[in-house]
């Protein structure tokens, strides 16, 4: 299919301009964020192929925050897309789009506008957390992932709460030190070497250098290596293994570009952990106060 006009809009692109639609309907006044979007038409998607036993081959992949709508083979007149004034994206149909740009059979489009109408109905009135967590809890392609999840979520509530070692975990007797080792524990058990074998040295290298970030007290910077970390086993791992209906031509693009990504994630965490390494050693600390009797000497 090309985005070349109205006459090859097709039932996938009649799936987005339904959820629009409805969207609008659904939340007046109130911006549909791209973020909404993205997510929104796999669930609607997902539930096509539940309750109807319908495949519009809808182009869709697991990233960073759950599945997200691959926007690239899709025709970008169903909708545009401006700057809302929360620095995202707000999406809204395009001027002269309706039902009658479409031609479907109506058993699909039919189907299409039950399943789209249930999904905003359920979810019109709730924030990205919230979808992204039923996407996690309903359709994580591995246990892995949701793992990561709740571990993406512990380190993000210690920021919150400006952890320390005299603060105690989510409703436990555990320092936030402990429960962060013991998800790691868990992640170390449950890592799918065969599935995800491209990453699973860097892996093995995130998991330590946390350990170490987690052991110096810093979650500060354990939850900013922990995003870069996921986003490059997104753009590695997941948007790969876990997508559909994804053109050659992004394919071979995506697949040229794991090496850079692998190598820069490989960088940062050898710098991370190099400084942190410096830090304890007693050369380290000796050289600085040398340096600081030197000084006082010259003064």
């Amino acid at each position: 299919m090309s985005a070349s006009g109205e006459d090859d809009l097709d039932a996938r692109d009649y799936l987005c301009y339904t959820l629009l639609e409805e969207l609008e309907a659904a939340q007046p006044g109130r911006s549909i964020t791209r973020t909404q979007f993205l997510k929104l038409t796999c669930i609607a998607d997902r539930r096509l192929k539940d309750e109807h036993d319908l495949d519009i081959e809808l182009p869709r992949y697991w990233y960073q925050y759950g599945e997200i709508l691959n926007e690239q083979p899709i025709s970008n007149s169903t909708y545009t897309m401006t700057s809302g004034p929360w620095g995202g994206k707000k999406i809204q149909p395009s001027p002269g789009i309706s039902k009658n740009s479409f031609f479907i059979p109506p058993e699909i489009s039919q189907a299409i506008y039950s399943v789209v109408h249930g999904v905003v109905s359920e979810f019109a009135n709730e924030d990205a957390d919230k979808i992204k967590n039923h996407q996690y809890e309903k359709y994580a392609p591995s246990g892995f992932i949701r793992r990561f999840d709740e571990f993406r979520s512990f380190l993000n509530d210690q920021d919150q709460q400006n952890a320390s070692l005299a603060d105690f975990g989510r409703g436990s007797l555990q320092s936030p030190e402990d429960e962060a080792y013991e998800l790691l524990d868990e992640l170390l058990a449950e890592y799918p070497v065969d599935l995800y074998s491209e990453m699973h040295q860097l892996f093995l290298r995130w998991e330590d250098t946390t350990r170490l970030l987690i052991e110096e007290g810093d979650f500060d910077k354990a939850e900013s290596l922990l995003e870069d970390f996921w986003e490059t086993f997104s753009k590695v791992e997941l948007r790969h293994r876990h997508g559909q209906n994804t053109p050659e031509s992004q394919k071979v693009r995506w697949l040229n570009e794991r090496d850079d990504e692998i190598a820069n994630l490989g960088d940062r965490l050898t710098e991370i952990r190099e400084d942190v390494l410096f830090d304890r050693e007693p050369n380290g600390i000796l050289q600085t106060v040398a340096e600081t009797d030197l000084s006082e000497d010259a003064i």
